[in-house]
């Protein structure tokens, strides 16, 4: 497809971004910037932008058939305490009012040089903003939380909303970033399995014809625990505590101090509960009214990562359907996780620099979970 034509289309999608679409001006503008949670919790937060429940989106089938893998990495889907809340539905064809205006803004990791005008233009007017904290020159452009705040009106009521990251229901699953691998992702899901790196570093990276092998190689991995399980939870509750005490943003680990085993769809995934935790606490750190928006869609929901059964043995039973013990759910396709895993285990043979990535940025995870590389 034409860059031109690609173009046209992500302009088109970010139409008030880009100043396509107007802008409302009668009540606060509201901002969020950061990752694919971000226009999650916009929609949860402006009753406006939440599609009207008599127009609900068709809902994947319970139980598909196992496909093959299909590749998802680059997926982000746009479509994503306190007294008691009124519920917001959608009753009538016209969207309901709000307290708030919001523009869907590009995740930041897509953001370019071109877009600062449109994002400045933004912030000039912008009454309130929700931001994930970011580092300075990030991606190389001036989007560091301090510099984006320098940037915007002075007024601007802010809430720091750190991403929430969890693994305590999906020990083996990392995600693996660096700089210098920017765009390295793995096969069928962007999710590195420790199982996988620990037996690629062992040199085991043939999963034999259709993944004959790999049931023997798993085999000679420790088995999941309930105390690797509670220590990577641990850990993981006690690194959000961190980074949201660092930033001074708005409390949200504690949402995940009993987690339920469909709490987070992935590590990086937040599940209904947790996500309408967010959006009432982040309303509330803004000043806004107590409210409550049914989106009339799932959100977050491409991708459902598999709940081992030694997670769901010591984690509260799911609110919902439980998440499966061995297959993923990928763009409403159901993927076997053993097929995942030998998709996986034979693309580390071309890319040995992320196995030596996970494995020094996760050292403290396969020490919990008795993976010696």
């Amino acid at each position: 497809m034409p860059a031109t034509i690609v173009d046209l289309g992500r302009r088109r999608h970010y139409g008030a971004f880009y100043g396509l679409d107007p802008v409302p001006t009668d009540r606060p503008l509201l901002l969020l910037l950061g990752n694919c949670q971000a226009e999650s919790l916009r929609l949860l937060l402006d009753p406006a932008a939440a599609e009207p429940l008599d127009q609900p989106a068709v809902p994947a089938p319970a139980g598909p058939p196992t496909d093959a893998p299909v590749d998802t990495r680059g997926a982000h889907p746009t479509a994503p305490g306190g007294a008691p809340s009124a519920v917001l539905r959608g009753a009538h064809p016209t969207r309901p009012t709000s307290d708030v205006v919001s523009v869907r803004v590009p995740p930041i990791h897509e953001l370019t040089a071109d877009d600062l005008p449109h994002l400045d233009a933004l912030l000039a007017r912008a009454d309130l903003l929700v931001a994930q904290p970011t580092r300075a020159d990030y991606r190389g452009l001036p989007l560091g939380t301090e510099q984006v705040l320098a940037r915007a009106r002075a007024d601007l009521r802010t809430a720091l909303v750190s991403s929430v990251r969890y693994a305590g229901l999906h020990p083996f699953h990392v995600v693996v970033h660096p700089p210098e691998l920017d765009g390295v992702v793995p096969p069928v899901v962007a999710y590195h399995d420790l199982r996988a790196v620990v037996l690629a570093a062992r040199g085991h990276t043939d999963p034999g014809a259709d993944g004959s092998r790999l049931d023997d190689l798993l085999g000679d991995l420790p088995p999941l625990t309930a105390d690797a399980v509670r220590a990577v939870g641990d850990d993981s509750g006690a690194e959000l505590r961190r980074r949201q005490q660092q930033h001074g943003g708005v409390a949200v680990a504690d949402l995940l101090d009993d987690p339920a085993v469909d709490d987070m769809r992935t590590v990086n995934h937040p599940g209904p509960r947790v996500l309408t935790g967010v959006a009432r606490r982040v309303r509330a750190s803004l000043g806004l009214a107590p409210l409550e928006v049914d989106p009339g869609r799932p959100l977050l929901d491409d991708v459902h990562a598999p709940v081992h059964p030694a997670v769901a043995a010591v984690r509260r039973p799911a609110d919902g359907p439980a998440p499966s013990p061995d297959h993923w759910r990928v763009g409403g396709r159901s993927v076997a996780e053993r097929d995942v895993l030998a998709a996986q285990l034979a693309w580390y043979a071309d890319h040995p620099a992320m196995v030596r990535e996970a494995l020094a940025r996760h050292g403290r995870t396969l020490d919990h979970l008795g993976l010696a590389p």
